[in-house]
């Protein structure tokens, strides 16, 4: 049997909510029901999948002193709240359709009775595991039908999400933005990522590094955009300082060399290679810790 602990499968809204209910000491038992509003593709029933994997979760659901520590380290959550976690054991009732079920919409698959704490928590995950697997079921069904007693071949695990597809899918959407973006940026540009793509990845590196802990690597990793940026500030705070006087020619700092005389071609691949250079001293130190 699987011992993967997905604890942390929520969202932080419901350990916030479930702070607000421990502080005002709530205990109501409430119930839940997990249902789906509609058939996929107009289809007549669904078939009911993930159980097993629901009743593992619930069994092994419990915040370890990892989980513990990460959660004291967004300073939202205080220490007696924690206690409690760290001592969380879900004590209340769940019910579903036996697996492999036809289901129909607005049919309760899963209900959840629990004191309210504890309901809360497993919401996201149980959504998560059966809505995905409940999909490929009825697709799985849906296709065997069409088959007629021909033989199928499943290729769904290329396409498959599971638990994390959230994180996977915003790494991915990173890695291909910014791969189509490079491709299509070379002379002559036809792409242009802009402030609102380049804010909205830096505040994304940003909030990575500060969430696994790396912000002085970020910094070195990233040397060239933080020298970018710190000129900016230079010429900002010069310019008021003395009243209309320039540091640099032009901020930012690679506008400085092209009025130096730099072509723009020279700027771009120093600045490469400068970045280059970086990028092995932040793997290196990452190497030596």
């Amino acid at each position: 049997m699987s011992t993967l602990n997905l604890t942390l499968l929520t969202d932080l809204y419901e350990l916030t909510m479930m702070q607000g209910y421990f502080k005002n000491h709530n205990q109501d038992v409430v119930v839940f029901d997990a249902f789906y509003r509609n058939n996929p593709c107009d289809g007549g029933y669904s078939v009911c999948a993930g159980l097993a994997q629901v009743i593992d979760y619930i069994e092994n659901l419990h915040f370890d002193a990892d989980d513990i520590n990460y959660l004291r380290s967004l300073k939202i959550f205080d220490e007696d709240f924690l206690e409690y976690l760290s001592n969380f054991k879900f004590s209340g009732d769940i019910y579903a359709v036996p697996e492999g079920s036809l289901i129909f919409p607005r049919e309760p698959l899963v209900k959840v009775v629990a004191p309210i704490m504890e309901a809360q928590l497993i919401e996201t995950a149980i959504l998560n595991i059966v809505n995905h697997q409940c999909l490929i079921a009825t697709k799985a069904a849906r296709v065997c039908y069409a088959a007629k007693g021909d033989n199928v071949m499943e290729f769904g695990l290329r396409r498959a999400q599971g638990p994390d597809s959230g994180v996977y899918g915003a790494r991915a959407a990173v890695i291909g933005g910014c791969l189509g973006f490079l491709w299509f940026n070379a002379p002559k540009a036809k792409v242009f990522m802009g402030d609102t793509g380049s804010l909205a990845l830096g505040a994304l590196l940003g909030t990575v590094a500060v969430m696994t802990k790396h912000e002085i690597l970020l910094a070195i990793v990233g040397g060239v955009f933080v020298m970018e940026t710190v000129s900016v500030m230079i010429q900002v705070a010069y310019f008021k300082k003395t009243g209309g006087k320039r540091f640099f020619q032009m901020a930012p700092v690679h506008h400085h060399f092209e009025q130096l005389g730099w072509p723009e071609t020279t700027v771009v691949i120093r600045f490469w290679i400068m970045a280059f250079i970086l990028a092995v001293l932040g793997l290196a130190s990452l190497l030596t810790l």
